[in-house]
């Protein structure tokens, strides 16, 4: 009799148990949730290095929009160096905003531990700035030509005389710095058209030798749904 009575006592303490491990689980991967979507809705994206993996950080390109300047500079052939003051501030407050703006907030939905507590998911439901499956469609080439064409007229003569003095990287690097800070301009208004944006993102999450947790997946469910910007 004593020995079935240890017995229920036993396994009554133990079924009582299991939820508070879980909840244990719930709130640890809760935290290393929110401490990835916090820092992608700040803008400070170096941070989601303590959070997730590397491979994650390449599926949600937070690579790109974290040196999103220096992405800019190689893609125009010129080093920071090269512009003018006034243009970096223009291509760094440009970054800048792209950051803050990526995420602009976030909540936390169901989070499932599975797999006997060695994996979670994490639905997230998140707000953009501005639609990112709509940036690709950007095109400011008309306004780029009415900037170049207004800018070329103007100052033809002196353009001129730099190319023939001092030769066309001296001239590119004038060109530049002269007319990005109206191209930002154009982009930035057209990337706000694309108007404020949901969607839903899951985050899987394993369980690390230590017992940390850390997310080693990212994945958004369908398109990012637009609101057209009220601007």
């Amino acid at each position: 009799m004593k020995k079935k009575l240890a017995f229920i006592i036993t396994l009554i303490l133990a079924l009582t148990m299991l939820p508070s491990c879980s909840n244990q689980e719930k709130e640890a991967v809760q935290k290393v949730a929110d401490g990835f979507m916090s820092s992608l809705e700040s803008g400070d994206f170096s941070e989601t290095t303590q959070y997730s993996t590397d491979e994650v950080r390449n599926q949600i390109s937070i690579r790109e929009l974290e040196n999103l300047s220096g992405v800019f500079y190689e893609s125009i052939g010129l080093k920071k160096k090269d512009l003018s003051k006034k243009t970096r501030e223009s291509v760094d407050n440009f970054s800048k905003k792209m950051k803050e703006d990526f995420i602009t907030e976030y909540k936390i939905g169901d989070i499932e531990i599975k797999d006997k507590n060695k994996k979670a998911t994490v639905q997230v439901n998140v707000t953009y700035g501005y639609n990112p499956d709509k940036l690709a469609d950007i095109n400011v080439d008309s306004e780029l030509e009415k900037i170049a064409d207004t800018y070329m007229t103007k100052h033809k003569d002196s353009l001129t005389d730099l190319y023939v003095s001092k030769g066309s990287k001296a001239l590119q690097k004038k060109v530049y710095s002269d007319i990005l800070p109206d191209v930002l301009k154009a982009y930035s208004k057209k990337v706000e058209a694309t108007g404020t944006a949901k969607q839903e993102l899951q985050l899987t999450l394993k369980k690390q030798d230590d017992d940390s947790w850390i997310i080693d997946g990212a994945y958004v469910s369908g398109d990012a749904s637009s609101k057209d910007s009220e601007k």
